[in-house]
């Protein structure tokens, strides 16, 4: 018996292979010579064949190298080199795969096992989820809807329209599209369409002029499928799931020229708020942290009084209302043909829901019938954000405060020189802020909108009743705090930093030294340069924290003991 299990398990050491089946036939002629010698040796107890079995010495050594040059292509491969590098370290355990059970959702009180029926309830959920949350938004504030007077039409600005494309200008786009093999309900994935750019993008352009021409989005590129992804909380609650939506990838070719036309003719005329700073060109997280550190800073020495009321959306791109995207583009010149093709764009929207079970390593898959998309903007697409950066570009002209926008990420900025007037202006700025949300069909969450003093005279600024206060929030990924010490964000790096050196060390093991660099690259490099310019300014010992991690990770790919 002892013996038949050693057995079992050098088969199972023996026939591993890296992810990408890497495995060739050198590889199998030494697994399976050493293999005959050991079963030899189990029968026989002849010393011959045990000095054989040390072609398996020769197997590993040979299959650690298939596994590190895969590891290296999986890598390099790879548009989110974080998560290929973790998949990688997770794909060395030896812990068994359990059998999942098939999908469950509590539907009426009551747990709901057919994957099928689940579904369908998910993708209504996810439908009906905007609806509901701007109808309970207004019930909970007792507000009425009223019609609202369209904004005036600036005669002066151009009318704007879609100008042609070409074959040259669509094989640019579909080079800079991310290599992937996800998809929509076409089931053509980018890295395809990478593959056959140079057939695909004169038949692609006479399609997107026509469409342009026709002020018509074609219909079937309007088809999204929704793969719901477990946020937190219990799995079998619907709301503890977000929809993670595919598009076509042809759909992103047309939005990418759309988004390019449209961009020329906003900067032409000079129509884009300099408040915003989200997918926009020259604009980023860095420049909208770097003039939110610039106002507070600047406010502090002039010894003004300074607060950041970081507001908080639900659902935010979800709960547009068409007709009043429109009405807005129209005000920035996107009317007439272009107005119509924008209108078809968003109209004549369905999606479906995909769940895929996996019982004793067999996946099985079950699909929602379609459901209409009556607000927003679409999920998953390249289009939608900028959209919806239009769409809020009146903001800052709607309130009588300061602000720095980054898409749906809206800051409040105010400075006063008393603490009576900053709790006034408080209260003031988020009054309106909400007066605006209301007229725009923007639900602002209280539960995660904050308000950080930067002052130093705290204890004499007011309580601000439904408001929290903290000293210290998360925005854009960088943790600001009510001192702009930076220490938070630098013990929330060094937990980072920490993960990575413990990467970069598997990862020389497992891929060699060039995976290893890039896992440094990624894991490393990367968070401690992120929007470095705005919290650079630490304290040295916060700064040799960081230089610590960072000489352990150089270390281990210099083979330096650790000191």
């Amino acid at each position: 018996m002892s013996n038949h299990l050693r057995l079992e398990n050098l088969y199972r050491l023996a026939i591993r292979t890296n992810q990408n089946g890497k495995y060739d036939e050198e590889a199998r002629r030494l697994k399976e010579g050493f293999l005959k010698d050991f079963q030899k040796y189990e029968v026989t107890g002849n010393a011959v064949n045990k000095s054989e079995m040390n072609k398996k010495k020769d197997y590993d050594l040979k299959l650690r190298n298939l596994k590190r040059t895969a590891a290296i292509d999986y890598i390099n491969k790879s548009n989110n080199k974080p998560k290929a590098l973790w998949t990688i370290i997770n794909s060395e355990k030896q812990a068994k795969n359990p059998s999942v059970t098939p999908f469950q959702m509590e539907i009426n009180s009551t747990i709901e096992n057919n994957p099928s029926l689940n579904a369908e309830n998910l993708n209504k959920f996810f439908a009906e989820v905007a609806e509901n949350t701007l109808i309970k938004n207004r019930n909970d504030l007792h507000y009425v809807p009223q019609s609202i007077q369209n904004p005036p039409i600036r005669q002066y600005i151009e009318v704007f329209n879609f100008a042609p494309t070409n074959e040259k200008e669509v094989l640019e786009i579909i080079s800079s599209l991310k290599s992937k093999l996800s998809c929509g309900l076409d089931e053509v994935p980018s890295r395809a369409v990478k593959h056959c750019a140079e057939q695909l993008a004169a038949p692609l352009a006479a399609v997107i002029n026509k469409s342009f021409e026709q002020g018509h989005f074609p219909s079937l590129l309007k088809l999204s499928k929704i793969c719901p992804k477990h946020k937190t909380g219990t799995t079998t609650k619907l709301e503890n799931y977000r929809p993670i939506s595919l598009i076509s990838t042809f759909s992103k070719i047309i939005e990418k020229i759309a988004i390019k036309r449209m961009t020329e003719h906003l900067q032409n005329q000079e129509l884009l708020t300099k408040h915003q700073h989200g997918f926009l060109k020259g604009r980023s997280t860095l420049s909208a942290l770097v003039s939110l550190v610039e106002f507070v800073t600047d406010q502090l020495e002039d010894n003004k009084l300074v607060a950041a009321v970081m507001v908080d959306y639900s659902k935010a791109f979800d709960c547009l209302g068409h007709d009043l995207i429109l009405t807005k583009l129209a005000t920035l010149g996107v009317r007439g043909r272009s107005g119509n093709w924008i209108a078809s764009y968003l109209e004549g929207r369905q999606q479906l829901v995909e769940l895929q079970t996996t019982t004793n390593g067999k996946k099985t898959s079950f699909k929602s019938t379609f459901q209409p998309l009556n607000r927003g903007v679409p999920q998953g697409s390249v289009l939608g954000p900028f959209l919806f950066v239009l769409f809020t570009n009146d903001f800052p002209n709607s309130i009588n405060y300061n602000s720095v926008m980054y898409a749906d990420d809206t800051t409040l900025l105010l400075t006063t020189d008393t603490a009576e007037e900053l709790h006034s202006d408080i209260i003031s700025s988020t009054q309106e802020t909400l007066h605006y949300c209301l007229q725009n069909d923007l639900v602002i969450n209280p539960k995660k909108t904050t308000c950080i003093n930067f002052s130093r005279r705290l204890d004499e600024i007011p309580k601000i009743p439904d408001l929290l206060v903290e000293k210290e929030a998360k925005l854009l990924g960088v943790t600001i705090d009510s001192d702009l010490s930076w220490t938070t964000h630098v013990n929330n790096l060094s937990k980072k930093l920490a993960s990575g050196v413990f990467v970069v060390r598997r990862m020389k093991w497992i891929g060699g030294l060039n995976a290893a660099k890039a896992a440094y690259y990624a894991l490393i490099e990367y968070h401690i340069r992120y929007d470095l310019v705005v919290w650079g300014g630490i304290t040295k010992q916060n700064l040799n924290r960081i230089l610590i991690l960072q000489k352990k990770a150089i270390r281990t790919l210099a083979d330096l003991e650790q000191t």
